[in-house]
């Protein structure tokens, strides 16, 4: 952790102080991908006190609220006998920050919730989001892109290829270059608007800028390129077999790169960036789509993390953009009540195994590559 320390800025997820917002925000510039970040699959989680239930026949909501209880008791192996006898909506509410309060006892780090059924009715809903530590995971491509033409170490550059195409193609991790991405959108062209405008840089110095900016938004989309090809997905395995018998590859490079190959195989096409996802709080409300730090913020492919010139400047707008913000997008798990459950559902392996991989692969190409 102490070389990420360098290269990735830890973001508090507390709420910052208020302050007045400038610039473009995320909310105008959505994922290439074209999913719908508050799908949350087919429900809809809200408080349970939201107004909107009590467009509902009030028999209706009783009797879908307490059968989603019925349910949760059986899968937990626990009964709530004092129901109670206040009248609605007084005694959902209260039946509700009972079941809460024993579920955040027994079961720390998850959460109680109210969903929406596909009935459109409320029903219990535990879930459990994935702890990024609050880092960004910014994978370098400069150790690749000079290792292009390199001929002398041909099985390293092959198995960086096929690792870059998983994490680019199968996972979806966006390109700094995109012009349809938000870190492209929200960092690296803000960054370069923002040079061009101020009036603190000399002209010399914003050429030098210039020229660096554009050389690597010419190698992102270069890189781009490559990595669509499909063959480097199918020659995965070859590849991987080649790379374990050359004694000049590094040893933490063969490993990530067993790792990656063996996740691909096991989750085919899955994408974290595709999974179910939650902000801080699992209400999703549109007014927190600009308070929000999305997945594309933190998980991205950037040119180099030692980069004075562009990388450092890319920084600057980065760390006051997400000082902004108060709700951090995550994967998460969670498991909806509305009829019975056979066993508990909270799986978020594939999140870690993603991140810890990523995290991995940022270490070696900061330090070996």
């Amino acid at each position: 952790m102490d070389t990420l320390s360098k290269s990735r800025a830890v973001h508090a997820t507390a709420e910052p102080p208020a302050r007045r917002r400038r610039g473009k925000t995320n909310e105008d510039t959505r994922s290439a991908s074209g999913y719908d970040r508050w799908a949350f699959l087919k429900y809809r989680f809200s408080q349970l006190w939201d107004r909107s239930y009590f467009d509902l026949p009030v028999a209706g909501i009783e009797r879908a609220f307490y059968a989603s209880v019925g349910h949760f008791e059986t899968l937990y192996g626990v009964q709530f006998h004092d129901r109670s006898r206040r009248a609605f909506p007084d005694n959902v509410l209260e039946d509700f920050e009972k079941i809460s309060g024993w579920f955040s006892a027994h079961h720390p780090g998850r959460q109680v919730i109210t969903g929406w059924s596909g009935k459109g009715y409320p029903c219990l809903t535990t879930y459990n989001a994935f702890d990024t530590g609050g880092y960004l995971y910014y994978i370098p491509i400069k150790p690749l892109y000079e290792r292009l033409k390199d001929k002398q170490r041909p099985a390293v550059k092959n198995i960086l290829l096929s690792i870059f195409a998983y994490l680019y193609k199968v996972a979806n991790i966006s390109m700094y270059s995109d012009h349809r991405s938000s870190f492209y959108n929200t960092f690296f062209s803000y960054t370069c608007m923002t040079v061009e405008d101020e009036y603190d840089f000399g002209e010399e110095e914003k050429a030098e800028f210039l020229q660096h900016y554009h050389y690597q938004l010419d190698a992102g989309e270069k890189l781009r390129a490559i990595l669509g090809n499909p063959c480097h997905l199918r020659s995965f395995r070859r590849r991987l077999d080649a790379l374990q018998k050359v004694d000049y590859a590094p040893k933490t490079l063969v490993q990530i790169a067993q790792t990656i190959y063996d996740m691909y195989e096991a989750y085919l096409d899955r994408s974290i960036l595709k999974e179910p996802m939650t902000t801080t709080t699992p209400f999703c409300y549109d007014e927190q789509a600009h308070e929000t730090v999305w997945m594309e913020d933190y998980l991205a492919f950037v040119w180099d993390l030692e980069d004075k010139i562009v990388f450092e400047h890319v920084m600057s707008v980065i760390q006051w953009h997400l000082e902004e913000k108060v709700h951090v997008e995550a994967p998460v798990a969670f498991q909806v009540f509305d009829r019975p459950q056979k066993q508990i559902a909270h799986d978020l392996s594939f999140a870690a195994a993603t991140f810890n991989i990523v995290e991995r692969l940022i270490e070696t190409l900061i330090s070996e590559l």
